[in-house]
């Protein structure tokens, strides 16, 4: 009689997966835990065919199906509170079960504005929101070049079309990823897929999962073709101005490389950038709203815990933001080098590079999305601690503290802020690896 080989292990992540289904808040909660018990564990875990199969129906299930499913009948609109952080659905005291793929349906009608003069209600909108019926003009806070696309039809119909293909593409990269991990790693890997970021980016379907796309596909995915790989992200700079990191990081690379010719290149797409985003006021728009405060329980940065900590203490935010920086420094200089995985190559080095340039800021959460370019090379090789770091930060992103509030009263999220010293310690690691990469003479050869 054949012998069954029962890991509990299994069952357990898979138990944790079908929490996904019922409340993605006690999901978090228990996924948190589960991934905390995988660092410190030390046997192999098998993952069988069996199970990577039922791992990649439920992925597709709440990547993909249970999304839409509430489009084509509403008696299914429940499960989008069950799917989403609290947090996230929050207004002055009750939940929101609506604003299904939000985002998208506000840049798509604002694309419309540009044709014609129209007016249009958002779909499974709440009654708490004073702007569901919008009229042209409408403007979005992206890039002017959002001006010369035009599109004509039914905005709502636009808007599953495109929602289906951008879950659909989410998915094949989580396939991808995952398909030649096993073991630790896979759950790992599917896990970060899962975590809060994602969801809410997938949530509301903000433009940033357009760049996001363009960078895999075209910086990741082609990354042989400097040509095509530099005008994909000057592209993505027009519709939004933070990946101009990107072009910056490649600038300092390609001169230390002593590649001159590609230096100059890149010098004059920067160049080119900023004058871009200064000569169109839709541009400093954006720039503004980059700046601008927001609730702590749907965002992260720097500048953002500033604002909060000299509210707190009556100090002047340049004072609390010098503090912060002093904790990041700190952090780098307790890390020890060897902790640090290295083994990266220029286009990962610049997801480090665009992640500390948002972190110095005020940004939503769902731009945490350009940290899955870092899976596979964290995963390539045995478990580190800039995998780790970055794990727990994004499962704590954002607060978890924001997440329960069915158990306690809290009448507006932004009453109560958490300092979230994972994320610091995460840009200590990035900020770490990049000047060890980079800039000390041991590595530069590398890549």
């Amino acid at each position: 009689m054949r012998k069954i080989n029962f890991n509990p292990t299994l069952y357990i992540f898979m138990s944790i997966l079908i929490l996904l289904f019922i409340d993605y808040d006690l999901f978090v909660a228990f996924a948190l835990f589960f991934i905390v018990y995988l660092f410190f564990v030390k046997q192999n875990i098998e993952v069988t065919r069996v199970h990577k199969l039922l791992t990649y129906i439920c992925v597709f299930l709440f990547f993909f199906i249970i999304r839409l499913l509430p489009i084509f009948d509403k008696n299914y609109l429940h499960l989008w509170n069950r799917i989403a952080q609290q947090n996230y659905l929050i207004g002055d005291g009750y939940f929101l079960s609506e604003n299904i793929f939000l985002d998208l349906q506000l840049t798509l009608f604002s694309l419309s504005c540009n044709t014609n003069y129209s007016t249009y209600k958002i779909k499974y909108s709440s009654d708490y929101l004073d702007s569901s019926i919008l009229t042209c003009p409408y403007d979005t806070p992206y890039g002017y070049v959002l001006n010369f696309i035009q599109i004509n039809g039914n905005i709502w119909n636009l808007t599953v079309v495109i929602a289906t293909i951008l879950l659909f593409s989410i998915y094949i990269i989580y396939i991808d990823t995952v398909k030649n991990f096993n073991g630790k790693k896979f759950l790992l890997c599917t896990l970060l897929f899962l975590s809060p970021p994602i969801n809410f980016l997938l949530f509301r379907l903000n433009i940033d999962i357009f760049i996001f796309l363009i960078v895999f596909i075209f910086a990741f995915k082609l990354r042989e073709n400097f040509i095509i790989k530099t005008a994909a992200v000057f592209i993505a700079t027009l519709i939004k101005f933070y990946t101009i990191s990107i072009i910056f990081f490649d600038l300092v690379f390609k001169f230390i490389e002593k590649s001159y010719r590609h230096f100059v290149a890149l010098t004059i797409l920067l160049i080119v950038s900023i004058m871009y985003v200064i000569f169109f006021e839709s541009n400093s728009e954006f720039l503004i709203w980059f700046y601008k405060p927001i609730e702590s329980n749907i965002n992260f940065g720097i500048f953002n815990d500033a604002l909060y900590i000299s509210q707190i203490f009556g100090i002047s935010w340049i004072i609390s933001y010098i503090i912060l920086l002093f904790l990041v420094f700190g952090f780098v200089i307790i890390i020890p080098k060897e902790k640090v995985y290295l083994d990266l190559n220029s286009n990962e080095l610049a997801v480090l590079a665009l992640f500390l340039s948002t972190a110095l800021f005020t940004n939503f959460d769902y731009r945490l999305v350009f940290l899955l370019l870092l899976i596979k090379p964290f995963l390539l090789n045995k478990i580190n601690l800039s995998l780790i770091s970055m794990t727990i930060f994004m499962y704590t992103s954002p607060s978890l503290l924001h997440a329960y509030e069915s158990y306690y009263k809290i009448i507006r999220n932004d009453e109560i802020f958490f300092l979230d010293y994972s994320f610091y310690f995460f840009v200590a690691i990035c900020l770490k690896t990049l000047w060890l990469r980079v800039f000390n003479p041991e590595f530069n050869g590398a890549n």
